[in-house]
């Protein structure tokens, strides 16, 4: 800030000792260092302030430029919501698929497959088990009567 050096120093030294005399010149020096002192913890002080400050304002810009919590929850439902759709999609053409050959899959044998479920078994459910159970569904479906 002041650009001071020793020679300058110095001759500030020589000029106050003269002014001075050598009885008062300590004492003005220890005043003097008190003020030099106090200015510079002032300094300190405010500079201090004023990092704390910008700091509260970069973390103010941080916290603003974040993505919210909907936009988090957007981002993660979309992919279930594509899945689920083609999901939905397929359901509806393998059903469609299932009508074209005449077959109705929604009159599964649900007495046939309550009672197998509640029967203990020892053994996993086999694929004739199965075939028995799921044999009616898989019917051509009859012409209704008219």
């Amino acid at each position: 800030m002041f650009d001071v050096g020793f020679s300058e120093v110095l001759l500030l030294g020589i000029i106050a000792l003269l002014v001075l005399g050598p009885e008062r010149l300590p004492k003005a020096a220890r005043i003097f260092g008190g003020f030099v002192r106090k200015a510079r913890r002032s300094f300190e002080g405010v500079k201090q302030e004023i990092e704390r400050e910008i700091d509260a304002d970069e973390l103010k810009r941080t916290i603003a430029s974040m993505p919210t919590v909907a936009s988090i929850e957007a981002q993660i439902r979309a992919p279930f919501q594509e899945v689920s759709s083609a999901i939905e999609n397929e359901r509806q053409s393998m059903t469609q698929g299932f009508d074209d050959l005449g077959l109705n899959v929604t009159k599964l044998d649900t007495a046939k497959l309550d009672d197998d479920i509640s029967k203990p078994s020892n053994s996993e459910a086999t694929p004739a088990a199965l075939k028995l159970a799921l044999e009616p569904a898989l019917e051509p479906s009859k012409p209704a009567a008219t």
